[in-house]
């Protein structure tokens, strides 16, 4: 049940499968439109879109002070010193 972040792999895995498995037409004349695999494509969109929702994420003041006054780092060589502080050789 929302809300939730599904794992799209499986979605994308199941619209291969029937994409690959199943043919657009019925015949060869290409008259015949096949509305289950057009069907079978809906369902798998249609629950992957029940999880699109809108957040209402609030900002927290501390925390975002906190990231905006973070130092940055320019140079590589400083960026490796400090690198061989958290972790040395």
């Amino acid at each position: 049940h929302p809300p939730c972040i599904p794992y799209l792999g499986v979605y994308l895995t199941h619209l291969t499968f029937i994409e690959d498995g199943m043919k657009n037409h019925l015949n060869q004349d290409e008259e015949i439109i096949n509305f289950e695999k057009c069907r079978k494509i809906s369902v798998v969109i249609r629950e992957l879109k029940q999880y699109q929702q809108q957040y209402h994420l609030e900002t927290e003041e501390i925390t975002q002070r906190y990231l905006n006054n973070l130092p940055s780092i320019q140079s590589q060589k400083s960026k490796y010193k400090l690198s061989l502080i958290c972790e040395p050789k």
